[in-house]
C-alpha cells in the first residue's frame, strides 16, 4: 500500500530550514581536554588492559529487553567497557592528547545504533549509522581491526554489543551516557540536509522488521517527532487510550480519542492530515492501542499516518517534556 510523502517531506524541510537559521556556534570549549588527559593516563582504564574490563570472577548479570529498546537502556551493559565522554570527545576531535595511548594504535569508529531517521536529525560528526536491527549485517567497509565506540540514545543493550563482537570487532566500547550525554556536554553535533535521502530512510523504516512499523503506516522515533514539532509542522498528535492515562501525562498538543470512537473524533479531519499516533499501554513495545488505531486510520482513508516508536515511554526516556492536564 503506497503512502503520500509530500506533506511529510515538507515538514522535514521546515526542520532543515529551522536548523539552518540557528545562530553561529560559539567558540569550541576545550576544557574537557584536561579531564581527558587524566583519564587517558589512568592505567586502570580498559584501554590499558587490552580494551577489556578486568575480570571480577563473576559472570555479568544480564537483563532482557525488547529489540526496539536496545539503543536506549538506562544502564551500561554488564561486562562492556565504557568510554568516558571527555576521552570520546578528544578522539572525535583528533586531539594530540590521545597520542601515546592504546586508543591511538588503531582507527576508532563511532557506530550509532539508533534509527536512521534519528541519526539523520543529529549525530556525532564522523560517526556511522548501523541501526539495531541491521547489526547482523555490519558494513564490510568498516575495518574489523578498528576500535568501535557504540552510540545509543543512552546505553546499548548487552545483546547489541554481542552483535558487534559477532561482526568481528575485538575492541568495542559503549559511549558513556550515549548521545543524550554528548548533547548535554554541548559537544558538537552534525545533521544531514538531504530531504530526498531522509525520505528514503523513512521508507526503509516502514518496512516490516526494521523499526517495529507496520507496512500500513510509518514508524518514527521520539527525536524525529520532536523535530517535526519544533519545526512547526502541520501535525496532529493523537493519544489513544483512557482519559486517566492521558491526564497523568501526555505529549504537549496531543488530543485524546478512544480506539472505538475514531470515526467521530476524525469526522472533520482532512484525509491528507499528517497524524502521529501513540499510546501508553504497552511499555513502548510494538502493538497496543496506538498500532490498532494507526491501522484503523489507514482503513478510514488517512494516507499520512505515523506511529511513535517507543510510545510515551520512549518519549519520556528521551527527556522530552510531558504535560499533565485533562483531555480536551
Amino acid at each position: 500500500m503506497e503512502m503520500s510523502r509530500t506533506g511529510l517531506v515538507g515538514a522535514v524541510f521546515l526542520t532543515l530550514a529551522a536548523s539552518c537559521s540557528r545562530e553561529p556556534a560559539p567558540a569550541p570549549d576545550t576544557r574537557y581536554l584536561e579531564t581527558a588527559r587524566g583519564q587517558l593516563a589512568d592505567r586502570n582504564q580498559p584501554w590499558w588492559n587490552g580494551h577489556a574490563l578486568k575480570s571480577t570472577g563473576e559472570p555479568p548479570k544480564l537483563k532482557s529487553a525488547d529489540t526496539g529498546d536496545w539503543a536506549s537502556m538506562n544502564y551500561n551493559p554488564p561486562g562492556i567497557p565504557v568510554l568516558p565522554l571527555p576521552v570520546a570527545r578528544a578522539i572525535q576531535d583528533k586531539s594530540p592528547v590521545v597520542k601515546g595511548t592504546p586508543l591511538a594504535d588503531r582507527a576508532v569508529v563511532f557506530i550509532d545504533i539508533r534509527l536512521g531517521s534519528d541519526y539523520y536529525v543529529e549525530h556525532i560528526p564522523g560517526s556511522r549509522n548501523v541501526p539495531v536491527r541491521n547489526l547482523d549485517k555490519f558494513p564490510d567497509d568498516i575495518d574489523r581491526k578498528s576500535i568501535v565506540v557504540v552510540v545509543g540514545e543512552q546505553y546499548p543493550h548487552h545483546e547489541a554489543m554481542v552483535r558487534v563482537a559477532a561482526a568481528g570487532f575485538t575492541a568495542a566500547y559503549c559511549l558513556e551516557g550515549g548521545l543524550r550525554s554528548w548533547k548535554a556536554s554541548s559537544y558538537p553535533l552534525a545533521g544531514r540536509g538531504d530531504v530526498s535521502e531522509y525520505r528514503k530512510l523513512l521508507e526503509a523504516e516502514r518496512e516490516p522488521g526494521t523499526s517495529g512499523a507496520s507496512p500500513d503506516f510509518m514508524g518514527l522515533g521520539p527525536l524525529a517527532l520532536k523535530s517535526l514539532i519544533d519545526a512547526g509542522a502541520d501535525l496532529k498528535i493523537l493519544f489513544v487510550g483512557d482519559e486517566a492515562t492521558y491526564s497523568a501525562g501526555h505529549i504537549q498538543g496531543a488530543t485524546r480519542a478512544e480506539l472505538g470512537s475514531l470515526d467521530v473524533a476524525f469526522k472533520d479531519v482532512p484525509k491528507d492530515k499528517l497524524i502521529a499516533v501513540y499510546c501508553g499501554c504497552c511499555a513502548g513495545r510494538a502493538g497496543g492501542y496506538s498500532e490498532a488505531a494507526a491501522r484503523r486510520l489507514r482503513q478510514m482513508g488517512y494516507t499520512r499516518v505515523l506511529h511513535l516508536d517507543g510510545h510515551l515511554g520512549g518519549w519520556r526516556e528521551a527527556g522530552y517534556p510531558i504535560v499533565t492536564a485533562s483531555a480536551k
